[in-house]
């Protein structure tokens, strides 16, 4: 990641150093969403129960890899605006979060 960010910041956010960011962080939330997806299942099959803080981490690593998406799009398309949709998505995934607490409280 280091090495990516770096290029990024040396290139001006050059379209070629931006898709490179973006499919390190659509690789990391996809491994993230293919490990919970796992632990999840052998949680599940050995009888054990997701309490609400499992259920949110899963839902925000898909929330970050439907994100990750979003920056490989705007890294390709338009290169020069990644870092405001990294802000962006780091904004939605706060409101997700907060979204999804209190509806949990509500309901």
């Amino acid at each position: 990641m280091p090495f990516v960010t770096s290029w990024i910041s040396d290139s001006d956010f050059s379209r070629d150093a931006s898709i490179a960011f973006a499919l390190v962080m659509l690789a990391v939330d996809l491994t993230q969403v293919i490990l919970f997806r796992e632990v999840i299942s052998l949680n599940l099959s050995t009888g054990h129960q997701l309490d609400k803080h499992d259920r949110e981490e899963f839902r925000l690593a898909k929330v970050m890899l439907g994100i990750s998406i979003g920056y490989l799009a705007v890294a390709y398309w338009l290169p020069q605006f990644l870092l405001v949709f990294i802000a962006l998505g780091l904004l939605m995934r706060t409101i997700t979060t907060t979204i999804g607490r209190i509806s949990t409280r509500l309901f």
